[in-house]
């Protein structure tokens, strides 16, 4: 859970992302998926982008209103690799988690497709103004391996 100041400044943004994926060196790479609001927009939205600014896509609408100081959870899903899927949803503090992911996508992009570090990432694009961005809860949690699959001669029961 997080709580989102407001940008004030024209065009400029507060951002706060969950970044999955990260592989450090001299060119760190990773995915952060978040939410963002600035003073052009009524809501808030989710974005989702590579590490070299790219969007995975559009932004999305979430339907919560903007406001300063906004309490919004976040919940993020990486799973597989090559395509990795990547799915997000968004809820005000309070609320209900919604069971439907708002962002639902693949993504192949070969620097991305590698086992990483997970964090948080908090960006003030108003440098004319502080604005305080705060962290309340954070967890990080790997899913279990699958059982590898079973081979014909097993199926079989041959040996």
């Amino acid at each position: 859970m997080g709580l989102l100041p407001r940008c004030t400044g024209s065009g400029k943004n507060c951002d706060s992302f969950l970044v999955g994926r990260y592989t450090g060196g001299s060119s760190p790479t990773y995915y952060r998926i978040g939410v963002v609001q600035g003073a052009g927009r009524s809501t808030v939205f989710l974005r989702s982008q590579r590490s070299d600014g790219t969007n995975l896509a559009g932004d999305l609408n979430t339907g919560i209103a903007a406001a300063d100081g906004v309490v919004l959870w976040l919940r993020v899903d990486f799973q597989g690799v090559n395509p990795t899927v990547i799915r997000a949803r968004v809820w005000p503090a309070g609320g209900s988690e919604p069971s439907a992911w708002l962002l639902n996508i693949t993504d192949s992009t070969s620097a991305e497709q590698a086992s990483g570090a997970v964090g948080v990432r908090a960006r003030n694009e108003d440098t004319a103004t502080a604005h305080t961005f705060a962290f309340q809860s954070y967890q990080a949690t790997a899913l279990p391996p699958s059982a590898p699959p079973t081979t014909i001669a097993e199926r079989l029961g041959e040996r």
